[in-house]
């Protein structure tokens, strides 16, 4: 990235002095100036970088100020803030909200921002769930996220919230079904669990599919093809199925139907229960389904039901022979 004309260092630098002088600053605020004038030059050090491999290079870089109202310092951050929220989200639409504080209560703000900034974010992440769980045509639990800006473009006090919300959210209108009565409804909290059960996605174990057709798909893509994720495990779980009914059939009996009761009627035998694992020689456990890079905390992975794995992966042969055993 090629480095802008003017920078906002070159600026104080050049005109703080008489700012300075003619505008009454905070404290908060004389820092600030002071840390971007001082931001990578000789009065805050400096330090050097070498290659851990052993190649012999050397960068000698000056020091930051870390200061976050730094453009320089925070520009790096700024990047991978936007690059987390963008690894957030969901395959829905999203909208745009903009909720400000009202103004009588902008002389709060300006001597207690902490106390009056939380309150904020409280009232309006509050206020924007229950208008979710309550609206008619909605009625979910919605996902959002929200920044907090406090001026207007011509630096007046101005606090105001941007929320970047989703359209849709976690369904309000399915409790726990009988079928699930006995998992902890701790865990539930009186709503429907998913998964039910869970499935390999990884790519070095997909499935082969066979492309025949010139409609769904283009003709250069017809034969087999190698395909992975979430979505090849309908089909796994469908072949298995099929299977369990064949021998249903040889039994004289009718075929499963609604599969999701019978599952959790099913002894724990025939799931592979998956639990929290460490790999590779950093040591990194595997034990919730957060995503990755976003901090947001995820499901745990536990013995038994969880909200990650459901009740585990099925093992094939004994799964059909317990389905086919059924009453």
């Amino acid at each position: 990235m090629p480095r802008p004309a003017l920078e906002v260092a070159q600026i104080f630098c050049h005109h703080g002095i008489d700012y300075r002088k003619n505008q009454r600053l905070s404290p908060g605020q004389h820092k600030a100036m002071r840390d971007i004038e001082r931001c990578r030059t000789a009065r805050l050090g400096g330090h050097v970088d070498s290659c851990s491999q052993g190649c012999g290079y050397l960068a000698i870089s000056y020091n930051s100020c870390r200061n976050r109202h730094c453009p320089k310092c925070q520009s790096l951050k700024q990047a991978k803030w936007l690059a987390e929220r963008l690894e957030r989200l969901l395959p829905t639409h999203y909208f745009h909200l903009v909720v400000t504080l009202p103004h009588e209560l902008n002389p709060l703000a300006r001597f207690n921002p902490e106390l009056v900034f939380n309150l904020l974010f409280e009232s309006v992440s509050c206020a924007l769930q229950q208008f979710a769980r309550d609206y008619e045509r909605l009625q979910a639990q919605v996902g959002f996220t929200a920044v907090l800006h406090t001026w207007d473009q011509v630096l007046n006090l101005h606090p105001h919230l941007h929320l970047v919300v989703t359209g849709g959210g976690l369904s309000a209108l399915f409790g726990t079904p009988a079928f699930q009565s006995g998992l902890p409804q701790s865990l539930l909290r009186g709503r429907r669990g998913v998964p039910d059960i869970s499935w390999n996605a990884a790519g070095n174990g997909g499935v082969l599919i066979y492309v025949n057709g010139d409609y769904l798909y283009p003709t250069w893509l017809n034969g087999w093809l190698l395909v992975a994720g979430t979505s090849a495990s309908t089909p796994q779980l469908a072949g298995v199925i099929a299977l369990a009914n064949q021998l249903r059939a040889q039994k004289g009996k009718q075929s499963i139907g609604y599969l999701n009761p019978v599952l959790y009627t099913l002894p724990a035998r025939d799931f592979n229960d998956i639990l929290p694992q460490t790999f590779g020689p950093a040591q990194v456990t595997l034990d919730n389904n957060q995503l990755f890079g976003s901090g947001l905390p995820g499901y745990l992975t536990t013995a038994g039901y969880d909200l990650t794995t459901g009740l585990g992966s099925p093992k094939a042969y004994q799964f059909v022979h317990d389905l086919a055993d059924v009453p």
